[in-house]
């Protein structure tokens, strides 16, 4: 898998930055860090990996650009600098992104679908940057991310930190072109039912909604089945693993299909065995946690002997068609 480090000095922000490339062709996706994060945040958590997404960026499906940020000079800078002046520095950094990175990432791949994605802080900045620049960006997966960047500021704003919060400039938004723009992207917010941030979540969807721009609110249940209402174990908060990785890239990578956005790549190497020892292609989906991989190992290829596969899909993953479940679940036959 072709994998690259590119770093330049930026003219909109007047310091270096560096970048990770990852894959040679496909839909180029814009990847957020974290708080902690950086530009090594999905290397440094194996999503690169087969089973993941390396299948998808072997075969290139997407091309990924991981980005550094500037949190520390932004949004988490010192108390004593004015959240105008961080929310400055953030539109600095919106510069370096739309002038900078997006015509280097063209330069080398000239797909035209771009997707903007990240987790916690980095879902709010491809939310922010998705909605900033609408003609550029065609897709945006925020997971369980915070949209009202006033949380950071104790509530204060001005005209900076407004142009930096989609909370706010989308509930005002009225150009017809920008609204014209957003109707045509794919806006994807994914987030667990008892995160802390699902009822932002929901108002964001909803500011979304009410100027008449669809987009597909993902609430994951406790149980890994969208919308359960079952509560999450204490012992497994919705963290990066339990919920991102559950959910991540069906979405990313079924290009405009709008109807399914539910879907995850992390692929148990047990379970893996087990489906491919039926006869079956690898799986596009999957929802068990690693600690019970052996023993949903086991149940696939108990409930596929006793009732077929088709069957065993419909109970691993709580109901729905077999048809669909094979396909979301197993895969074509070979």
């Amino acid at each position: 898998m072709n994998q690259e480090r590119h770093r330049w000095r930026s003219s909109a922000l007047g310091r270096e930055m560096e970048l990770q490339v990852l894959g040679h062709a496909g839909a180029r996706g814009f990847v957020f860090p974290t708080t902690l994060g950086g530009f090594t945040e999905w290397t440094d958590r194996r999503m690169h990996r087969s089973g993941v997404l390396g299948e998808h960026l072997e075969r290139g499906w997407i091309q990924l650009y991981c980005l550094h940020h500037v949190h520390e000079e932004s949004w988490y800078a010192p108390e004593h600098v004015h959240p105008g002046q961080r929310a400055w520095r953030h539109l600095q950094y919106d510069q370096y992104l739309r002038d900078e990175v997006v015509p280097f990432s063209l330069a080398r791949n000239p797909t035209p679908f771009l997707i903007a994605v990240g987790a916690s802080f980095g879902a709010y900045h491809a939310l922010c940057f998705g909605l900033r620049n609408p003609n550029l960006v065609q897709r945006i997966i925020g997971l369980s991310g915070t949209y009202d960047i006033k949380r950071l500021t104790r509530g204060y704003s001005d005209a900076n930190v407004y142009a930096c919060n989609p909370f706010d400039f989308m509930r005002h938004e009225s150009d017809p072109g920008r609204l014209a723009a957003f109707r045509h992207q794919d806006i994807i917010l994914a987030v667990g039912e008892h995160d802390p941030a699902c009822e932002n979540n929901r108002e964001m969807s909803g500011v979304l909604w009410g100027k008449g721009i669809g987009n597909a609110l993902r609430v994951q249940g406790a149980n890994g089945k969208p919308g359960s209402g079952a509560a999450a174990p204490a012992s497994t908060p919705y963290t990066f693993t339990r919920v991102e990785r559950n959910i991540f890239f069906t979405a990313l990578v079924n290009n405009g299909d709008r109807d399914n956005f539910l879907g995850a790549l992390i692929v148990i190497d047990l379970v893996l065995g087990a489906i491919v020892s039926l006869g079956y292609e690898a799986p596009a989906f999957f929802l068990f946690d690693p600690v019970m991989e052996p023993l949903v190992a086991l149940l696939i290829v108990i409930a596929a002997a006793l009732y077929g596969t088709p069957a065993a899909c419909r109970i691993l993953v709580g109901g729905g068609s077999a048809r669909r479940c094979r396909a979301v679940l197993i895969g074509s036959r070979r």
